[in-house]
């Protein structure tokens, strides 16, 4: 490769690089993010079923706690199990026929788990109880046996209870630590890392919302930033708006603006996905209808033209996991995937591409190969590169626990050429994103030393987890690798 070729495409880079450093990959959830309602007590709790769906859509109870099921629509209603209409997951959990609408359906739950449930004579109204164990955890140990259960459900709670137990009790950093202790401890807190830090930052925002302040400090780019994610989700399930938001980033920003350059780009992708939230029901089945509030909000609340990028791609990051997990009445469209970025302006496109993978993945049962095959069909050269980067960091995540990639090298390799070089590139950039907590640099070097390499491959890879490192870490941190990077 020469150099004016070489510069061509790091000039491309740039413009890729500000949706794909916005677009923090997240992969679907044991646990819905939004409006999540702790319930810590053994009182009963009420869910009632209205003409908006259940209400609350989602709790959280101990085991041998008591749901007390009402209505308020006048009719008949049937809380029970999915799936429907056997409800067979859970079948305990029904009534076994209709209940009155002045009556209460109650049920005690005993198994430990996630719960998925639905109206059985209207099913388009659903709700999740999320049963945990009756104890205290407040060390990570306290979450061992959890991992011995077949119900993720369970597993994941008592991460999410004892991170934010180390959270309200000694700050931050502290469940910050502790999460990159679970991290190091299971390959199932590896693979759901993210999701984690998701929640965290939902549980932070609440302290924020009390304390007024709180500390930002490197750790909070940990396991792809999900605590922005979770922060901003946080503050517009409480209410609040983009102004708010707005503030809130630079706010954040300026505590550490000359050590960490990551904390602007993970807010405003924050603000995004909170935005696009799916609580307008009469939109449900429309993504463009649900997509386009939030669309029109980032155009307001950003001021520059990457921030704007950043806000998109959490907004299209919320309606692509929506689509690719058939929330909210949407379905992927398996004849053309793309068909919701092709009715959008252009400058909206890139970052529908690429989150489209999100989608794309499910499709494919996550085969790379198959997704490189769907990425092919997009003629546009920067949206093609846009969401093959996409790709190769979302499958980057089910290889952070290995050491031997030749499969994605070949696979890259034997794709179109105008893709080759992101696809190798963007999964090193994703071993960073997903790399163990403070260590998130050892994949990655690993892999861009690799044999498999060709040509200037080698030198591309390091050029790209280099500027990676500039933006999540600080420079005297960057300097202490630089024996490394030679």
């Amino acid at each position: 490769m020469t150099n004016s070729s070489i510069k061509k495409t790091l000039l491309i880079w740039s413009v890729v690089l500000v949706v794909i450093l916005a677009s923090y990959l997240v992969r679907e959830r044991f646990v819905a993010e939004k409006n999540l309602n702790y319930v810590r007590s053994l009182p009963p709790v009420v869910v009632i079923l209205s003409e908006d769906g259940f209400s609350p859509q989602e709790i959280t109870i101990e085991k041998g706690q008591t749901v007390e099921f009402k209505t308020t629509k006048g009719k008949p209603f049937w809380p029970a199990s999915d799936l429907h209409p056997s409800h067979l997951i859970y079948p305990e959990f029904d009534p076994l026929e209709p209940v009155s609408s002045d009556k209460v359906w109650s049920f005690q739950f005993d198994k430990v788990g996630q719960w998925h449930y639905h109206d059985h004579l209207f099913p388009y109204y659903r709700g999740v109880v999320n049963v945990i164990l009756a104890k205290n955890i407040t060390k990570v140990s306290d979450c061992d046996e959890t991992l011995s259960s077949a119900v993720e459900g369970d597993k994941f709670r008592c991460g999410d209870e004892l991170i934010t137990y180390k959270l309200k009790k000694e700050g931050l950093a502290s469940a910050m630590t502790t999460l990159s202790e679970l991290y190091n401890r299971d390959p199932f807190w590896r693979e759901n890392c993210h999701e984690l830090t998701h929640l965290l930052g939902q549980q932070a925002y609440l302290e924020f919302s009390k304390k007024g302040s709180i500390p930002i400090g490197p750790e909070t780019a940990y396991c792809g930033y999900g605590f922005f994610h979770g922060f901003m989700e946080g503050l517009f399930a409480s209410g609040g708006n983009v102004d708010e938001g707005r503030k809130l980033c630079a706010y954040m920003e300026n505590q550490v603006i000359d050590k960490m350059k990551f904390v602007g780009t993970a807010c405003y992708h924050g603000i995004g996905h909170g935005l696009v939230d799916g609580s307008d029901k009469k939109s449900w089945g429309n993504a463009l209808k649900l997509l386009r509030p939030g669309l029109d909000m980032c155009d307001k609340v950003a001021e520059t033209s990457g921030d704007h990028s950043r806000c998109y791609s959490g907004a299209f990051n919320s309606i692509w996991i929506a689509i690719g997990s058939s929330q909210w009445g949407l379905q992927v469209d398996k004849v053309n995937p793309y068909g919701l970025c092709e009715q959008l302006q252009v400058k909206y496109r890139s970052a529908c591409y690429a989150d489209a993978m999100i989608a794309v993945m499910k499709v494919t049962d996550r085969n790379f190969s198959a997704g490189l095959g769907l990425v092919e069909k997009i003629k546009e050269d920067l949206y093609a590169r846009s969401a093959v980067s996409m790709l190769s960091g979302l499958t980057s995540r089910d290889y952070v626990g290995k050491n031997d990639w030749a499969d994605i090298i070949l696979a890259c390799h034997n794709s179109q050429k105008r893709l080759v070089n992101d696809c190798l590139t963007s999964f090193a950039a994703g071993l960073v994103e997903f790399g163990e907590p403070n260590k998130e640099y050892e994949k990655a070097i690993i892999f861009c030393n690799s044999p498999d390499l060709i040509g200037e491959e080698k030198k591309l890879c390091f050029q790209r987890i280099i500027s990676y490192f500039n933006v999540i870490y600080s420079p005297e941190k960057i300097k202490s690798l630089e024996g490394m990077l030679k």
